[in-house]
């Protein structure tokens, strides 16, 4: 998948995403400012991509972070969406 692909899939609303890289899990820009705000503060990297003309906003960190929290997933992603809702709503 390229990261134009993933940057599209970032911009759904309906959906928070998480993408498999090797050992680690990335997110990009919306969804990796919800994950810094909303679970763990990590760096955001920033880097200008040219395949999609602007800067792109990262966030990555181990999957072994991942393994056995479903049910804090789960709800994690129910609050993502709910509040990419209410920022669609109400800008």
């Amino acid at each position: 998948m390229t990261i134009k692909e993933k940057i599209a899939y970032s911009s759904d609303v309906r959906r928070f995403t998480l993408f498999k890289e090797g050992l680690f899990y990335k997110c990009y820009n919306v969804d990796a400012m919800i994950f810094v705000q909303k679970v763990k503060e990590y760096k955001v990297s920033s880097k200008y991509v040219k395949a999609t003309g602007s800067n792109v906003y990262s966030v990555g960190f181990p999957a072994s972070e991942v393994g056995g929290q479903s049910q804090q997933q789960q709800w994690f992603a129910q609050q993502c969406r709910h509040e990419r809702q209410l920022l669609e709503q109400y800008g």
